[in-house]
């Protein structure tokens, strides 16, 4: 199975990953692969932008890499994707993937990111937060 993982900034993705992946399964989570191809020494989600476009390349080759040996192997895909816009979903669909949304509410979302994120991150998190809550004032 491919198993996409969503939601906010600090709603638990990573933990929900480690939580239910095998040893064996395959993990593609886009803040992994930047602190890899990050100077040593670089702070968790704290990359500089080149190094996060990098990152983003790599992962959708790693996607379509395990996709394909998924199709013929036993082990199962871990996507984390905390905003998919529609062409990933459309393309996560065509894979057959299951979806799972991370939730949580926002004063946690936002005390999380407080002690665990930089500011960029804090930023993008507000933003998603007001995007979704005009979407359902709407």
């Amino acid at each position: 199975m491919i198993h996409v993982v969503t939601g906010h900034i600090c709603s638990g993705k990573s933990w929900y990953v480690r939580q239910h992946a095998a040893a064996s399964d395959v993990v593609v989570d886009m803040d992994r692969l930047a602190l890899a191809l990050a100077a040593e020494g670089t702070e968790h989600h704290d990359y500089p932008q080149h190094v996060r476009d990098i990152a983003r390349a790599a992962r959708w080759h790693a996607i379509d890499e395990a996709a394909r040996l998924h199709r013929r192997g036993s082990f199962d895909v871990w996507i984390i994707h905390a905003y998919p816009a529609e062409k990933d979903v459309a393309i996560y669909r065509r894979l057959g993937a299951s979806f799972k949304r991370m939730e949580c509410d926002d004063q946690t979302l936002r005390a999380r990111a407080k002690a665990e994120r930089p500011e960029a991150m804090r930023r993008e998190l507000d933003r998603q937060i007001s995007a979704e809550n005009t979407a359902k004032a709407g």
